[in-house]
Parts: structure tokens; C-alpha cells; sequence
């Protein structure tokens, strides 16, 4: 689920990080260690900077964006939660090969949730839901938002019961996408870790 990156000064390397805003990231830190490198002693090897990229997961512990989750269907989850991160989430979504489209969809109250929602990719069914917090949007609401979006979806309770029906739903060759708000990746990968 990573990218792959070829870089004028630190060679071809691999990213373990895999959504399109990475791109522009990887960018701006390498230019960054550029920069410090040229004014302190800083004694960083390219291998070391290479090692990173590849290991920023494992290393910091860092989960939900862009990560995979499963295969048939593909899984995926990402804490995009505003209109930035859903510039990139958006396209990216749109690009996705498969049979069927399905994303488990919440927000939170201080977020634009109509603009976000009409970022969203119209083929997709949608599996609105609310996470665990109290600054959790109402699944009904993110619903209604959706449906004056067109977008063809129901309301879930929770996180979990959102997941699991769209993974009951889908078929091997369906893409299921879970986002828009930190905590509704928080609910996802505390059920998806503690089975």
C-alpha cells in the first residue's frame, strides 16, 4: 500500500505510506533534511533516510493513512478528515479499480461536512455511521447530508456494525473504503486489532 518514489538526491526508495498527499509530504521532507544536512553537521546517510520512509510505520507506530486493511475485498482506511485531505482522498477514491465500491462514512461537528460529502464518489454505496466520541456528527445526519448529495447509502449505529455489514455485503473483487474522521478509523482499527 506504499509508494515508490525517485528522487534527484537520495536515488529510487520505497514509502511505506500510500496516499496521494504523500507525494507532496515526501517532498517537502527531503528537502527539509536537504537543508539541514547542508547547514549543520548532521550526519545522516541517504541509506538512513531511505530506511525511514520504509519503515515510518513500523517505527512510530503510525496507522491510518492509507493503509490496507484486507484483500478480497481490498480494505482500506484513512484519517482524512477535512476538505484538504479529501482533495487527494477523493481522486484517489476515483481511480480505484473494482467490481463495487463501498465506503463506511463519519464525521465530526467541526468539520465542513457538505463539502466533504460532495467530494465524495457518486457509484459508491455508503454505509453512513457515527463514531465514539461525543463531537461524533449523528449517522442520520450524515445520511441525510448524503442523500441531498445523491449518494445511495444507509445509517449504522457504530463503526463496527457499519463494517461488518458492508464487508457482508461485498464480493471478493469490491473495494470497501472506511473514513472521514480520525476517530472513525480509531473505532475500525480498535475492533479490526483486538479480534
Amino acid at each position: 500500500g506504499g509508494r515508490h518514489y525517485v528522487s534527484r538526491h537520495h536515488g529510487e526508495f520505497d514509502g511505506a505510506l500510500g496516499g496521494d498527499c504523500q507525494d507532496k509530504n515526501t517532498g517537502t521532507i527531503l528537502t527539509a533534511l536537504d537543508i539541514l544536512r547542508e547547514a549543520s553537521p548532521l550526519d545522516l546517510p541517504v541509506t538512513a533516510i531511505r530506511e525511514g520512509f520504509a519503515t515510518v510505520c513500523e517505527s512510530t507506530g503510525l496507522m491510518g493513512r492509507w493503509q490496507r486493511l484486507g484483500e478480497h475485498p481490498t480494505v482500506v482506511c484513512d484519517t482524512g478528515h477535512n476538505v484538504g485531505g479529501w482533495q487527494y482522498l477523493s481522486s484517489q477514491l476515483m481511480r480505484q479499480q473494482c467490481r463495487q465500491m463501498r465506503i463506511v462514512f463519519g464525521m465530526v461537528d467541526d468539520k465542513d461536512l457538505d463539502t466533504v460529502m460532495g467530494m465524495l464518489p457518486p457509484h459508491a454505496i455508503y454505509y453512513f455511521t457515527r463514531a465514539t466520541t461525543h463531537r461524533a456528527i449523528s449517522a442520520e445526519r450524515v445520511l441525510a447530508t448524503g442523500q441531498e448529495k445523491g449518494l445511495e447509502g444507509r445509517a449504522f449505529g457504530t463503526v463496527r456494525e457499519a463494517y461488518e455489514t458492508a464487508i457482508a455485503d461485498a464480493s471478493p473483487d469490491d473495494f470497501i473504503f472506511v473514513g472521514g474522521s480520525s476517530y472513525v478509523v480509531a473505532d475500525l482499527l480498535t475492533e479490526f486489532y483486538s479480534r
